[in-house]
């Protein structure tokens, strides 16, 4: 009679190695959870005032002098005693003097106002590096003085010191030179009166370099009162 217990159990114990395997197969293993890193976000920027600016105007007629401080008066006229005579109807109070018409460019600054409560700003302070004259087309043709900057405050222009605050909105005046209209005119072969110019002004506002242009105007021509 054969035996078959051999067989028997090495059947037995591949059953066994398979469920083993079953069970180890079924059986995954998850990632472990990512820890979740918080960002602090970046702190907001600090509003800081921002100063613009624009030519609203700008013409070219005279150059005048300007105004001289008045003498003072010496102590032998404040001593001399005053003429009692009154002046005559018809005497000349000195010789006459055509009106001038002071070349000027007209230009708007404006700022924005700080937004923090208890932030004051940035001061911007104004200056003109170079005033270029342009042909209507952009063509350089001479460069300009600019001189004695006033605002308009309150019915009338004042001396302004170049400095604009948060917050305002300034219209300014500048005096202007003129070109030598003869070297002009030989640049362009034509005369100067007629043809559209245009200013080109770079000028430093709050430590950047700002170029901006003007409207095209023409030259002006002088008035002259008949005498």
């Amino acid at each position: 009679m054969r035996r078959y217990f051999p067989v028997f159990a090495l059947s037995l114990l591949l059953v066994g190695c398979q469920k083993e395997e079953s069970k180890s197969s079924d059986t995954t293993t998850a990632d472990p959870p990512r820890a979740e890193v918080s960002e602090d976000p970046p702190p907001p920027e600090e509003p800081v005032a921002q100063a613009v600016a624009s030519i609203s105007s700008a013409r070219l007629t005279q150059d005048c002098p300007d105004p001289e401080e008045a003498a003072k008066p010496d102590a032998k006229s404040r001593m001399a005693p005053k003429s009692s005579k009154s002046k005559r109807k018809g005497d000349s109070a000195g010789p006459f003097m055509q009106p001038c018409s002071q070349s000027n460019m007209q230009i708007a600054f404006k700022t924005t106002q700080a937004m923090h409560v208890g932030q004051t700003g940035h001061e911007s302070r104004v200056a003109i590096r170079e005033v270029r004259l342009l042909s209507a087309e952009g063509k350089p043709l001479s460069t300009i003085s600019a001189r004695m900057p006033t605002v308009w405050q309150e019915g009338g222009y004042t001396a302004w010191n170049r400095v604009l605050l948060p917050g305002q909105d300034l219209q300014v005046s500048y005096k202007l030179g003129l070109p030598d209209w003869s070297a002009v005119e030989a640049t362009t072969g034509a005369s100067s009166f007629g043809p559209m110019y245009v200013l080109e002004v770079e000028l430093e506002l709050a430590g950047d370099l700002v170029t901006i242009l003007s409207p095209q105007f023409e030259r002006g021509r002088a008035e002259i009162v008949k005498t």
